[in-house]
């Protein structure tokens, strides 16, 4: 008979944890949720590390909606002005950008503040901060320009498509379309003794668990056995 691998769940005897994956947000797409999946780990990589918060800390799901929604609209904004405005249009819209970065900036930390005073220590509560800040500008600026350049490319199709007579299109999910949350599996990270752990999922909540290996494991009142 093989021997079975257990990784346990968090329990008041033990120092691993399960920290549960990233769930569907409002307007979610693929994009989105790839960015926040790395946002999800590296939150909790820094500031819960083998779960040094406690087992009811979970890393924030929402940190990056604003900055991406911002980012949409800020380069629809910049390329109307760009096709519609004077000469200096463009950079004004520019300049008017950076300051709502500065605003997204700030309402993020407003949003996150209740999180930010139940860090348990002192460094976590300055350095919290930091990484939103850092964060949201950063991503602000990332989808800005990942919007930008889908809007210039489906404008020069669209001329394209109009100087050229073509009347055939093809319907496309685009950048920025939302997935079928049908499709959206289950998924949990288990601490293995790694820094990143190891992440296990499962489709439509039910069956067994499967890592990115293809080896199944069966969720018990222990953890997570490998099966054979």
């Amino acid at each position: 008979m093989a021997k079975a691998i257990l990784l346990p769940a968090m329990d008041k005897h033990s120092k691993r944890y399960t920290m549960r994956e990233i769930h569907s947000v409002p307007f979610d797409n693929s994009l989105l949720r790839l960015n926040r999946k790395l946002i999800h780990r590296l939150d909790n990589a820094l500031f819960n590390h083998k779960g040094s918060n406690g087992s009811a800390y979970e890393p924030t799901h929402y940190l990056l909606m604003l900055p991406f929604w911002y980012g949409v609209a800020a380069a629809i904004y910049c390329v109307y002005c760009s096709l519609t405005g004077p000469r200096n249009a463009e950079l004004m819209a520019q300049r008017n950008v950076v300051i709502g970065i500065a605003w997204v900036v700030g309402a993020n930390l407003l949003f996150m503040a209740k999180r930010i005073i139940c860090m348990p220590t002192w460094p976590k509560r300055i350095f919290y901060p930091v990484f939103v800040v850092v964060v949201t500008a950063l991503y602000a600026f990332v989808f800005l320009y990942i919007s930008g350049i889908a809007l210039t490319l489906i404008i020069i199709w669209f001329f394209l498509m109009v100087f050229l007579g073509s009347g055939g299109s093809r319907s496309s999910g685009g950048l920025f379309s939302s997935s079928d949350s049908n499709d959206y599996s289950e998924e949990v990270l288990v601490d293995d003794g790694t820094l990143w752990g190891k992440t296990l999922h499962r489709d439509n909540g039910c069956g067994l668990w499967s890592d990115r290996s293809g080896n199944q494991y069966e969720e018990t009142c222990n953890g997570f056995e490998k099966k054979y």
